[in-house]
């Protein structure tokens, strides 16, 4: 079993974006300091790739969450937005097609191309190509509240009017009773 570990951006305030599975709808997550890497303040997530029948991409952390728009709950590793999903997914088939090009693919052309027993084969190695990873900056945009039940930091769509969930506890609160978090200070 090995591990990749996957760089998302973030904006500048340190807010990482997800997507709700259920209702479509994103917001954006404060990341704490002590899951940031230092050197380049990128959120770090950590993804287990298991070689079965069916490869497996799993988030490390299976902490459950709440919706800040429609209150539903899944696990963490179920919000990722379209983009950073394809991004990862490009970053897993390139390590694959790495580990292929150099554990299969290298040893066959060592084994094939020596002549034995007075049998020659060629093999002609063509390496398998990697795809294009790539991902969107974070753009700084959205509403900064902060919700008083958990003291959790967040970034909400601008027109949102409708009540806003709790992310960690699921309480509803009424939007029109949260204050804009840049107006408190």
């Amino acid at each position: 079993m090995s591990t990749i570990q996957v760089f998302l951006p973030l904006d500048i305030d340190r807010f990482l974006r997800r997507e709700c599975p259920y209702c479509k709808r994103e917001f954006k997550i404060e990341v704490p300091d002590e899951l940031l890497r230092q050197e380049d303040e990128k959120f770090t997530a950590e993804y287990m790739v298991e070689a079965e029948e069916n490869t497996q991409i799993t988030q490390a952390n299976e902490k459950e969450m709440n919706c800040p728009y429609c209150g539903q709950v899944a696990p963490a590793n179920h919000w990722f937005t379209i983009e950073q999903l394809s991004y990862i997914q490009a970053l897993a088939m390139n390590w694959c097609i790495e580990n292929l090009n150099r554990e299969v693919l290298e040893k066959m052309q060592k084994r094939f191309s020596c002549r034995s027993r007075g049998t020659r084969m060629k093999f002609s190695k063509q390496k398998l190509k990697t795809a294009n990873a790539w991902i969107n900056l974070e753009r700084n945009d959205m509403r900064l509240i902060e919700l008083p039940c958990c003291n959790v930091r967040l970034k909400i769509l601008e027109n949102w009017k409708e009540k806003i969930y709790c992310i960690e506890c699921g309480f509803p609160h009424e939007n029109s009773r949260i204050v804009d978090y840049q107006e408190r200070q």
